[in-house]
């Protein structure tokens, strides 16, 4: 663009003074400063966003622009923080080593506790808000108890500062392939429970097979023992038939020789 086209073209000021704009306008509304650089979250409601700001955790809505809760850190710069998934708390780590948990409706603290050797590099809520995870520039990553402020678990197996990190959801496939290996064990313990009793059964059943055995062998001898008797009462009955016809002969043999 050269200068005499410049020249000619109107400058705003000159174009408001022509048009009459003198008037002074009042403010109505204004947006505060709410984001310094650094982390932003967007609330799992999709209708707001916490922004880190310099020593503070800005709760802000993305419709009006008006700062909703502010989480003041006290002169202390904000490292890192993290809202939990069903919005009630948000955990914020400061430069000092502190970590703060505070209710995100009401804005009060609920607790506070040193969790590192080193500031916090990163930190997240498992998918129940009740664990909460932090990884650090002292290499090591610990799981909170969100409610109590305990350690439930450290792990100390990296080799440089942790950056981010993240809990596994387990998917629709594990959930199946648990459900048919807990399937699987019950049906073993069940066959096995199953099994015990029938082999008890069986041992009756040769139990009682035996005694059936043992009462038939006792009625075969009873049985021969009656038909050794009957023989003996029969040899005893033919003996005495004979004897009888002994005597009875004899006795007619005396018959005659008296006659």
């Amino acid at each position: 663009i050269n200068a005499e086209y410049m020249g000619r073209v109107p400058s705003v000021a000159s174009m408001a003074l022509a048009n009459g704009l003198r008037s002074s306008y009042r403010s109505v509304s204004k947006i505060e400063r709410f984001y310094t650089g650094g982390q932003i979250q967007l609330l799992s409601s999709g209708d707001a966003v916490a922004c880190a700001c310099h020593e503070d955790v800005k709760v802000v809505e993305l419709q009006t622009g008006a700062i909703r809760r502010v989480f003041s850190g006290e002169s202390d710069i904000v490292a890192c923080f993290a809202v939990s998934p069903n919005r009630a708390l948000i955990a914020i780590a400061f430069r000092s080593l502190l970590i703060r948990l505070y209710s995100l409706d009401e804005g009060t603290l609920l607790r506070s506790w040193k969790a590192h050797a080193a500031p916090v590099q990163c930190m997240t809520f498992d998918s129940s808000s009740t664990l909460l995870a932090t990884g650090s520039s002292d290499r090591v990553v610990i799981v909170w108890d969100a409610q109590h402020g305990y350690a439930t678990h450290t792990f100390r197996a990296h080799t440089s500062t942790v950056l981010s990190l993240a809990f596994s959801t387990p998917t629709r496939a594990d959930r199946r392939s648990t459900n048919s290996s807990n399937n699987s064990t019950n049906n073993s313990n069940t066959k096995s429970s199953n099994t015990q009793p029938s082999g008890r059964s069986s041992s009756s059943s040769s139990s009682s097979s035996s005694s059936s055995s043992s009462s038939s062998s006792s009625s075969s001898s009873s049985s021969s023992s009656s038909s050794s008797s009957s023989s003996s009462s029969s040899s005893s009955s033919s003996s005495s038939s004979s004897s009888s016809s002994s005597s009875s002969s004899s006795s007619s043999s005396s018959s005659s020789s008296s006659s």
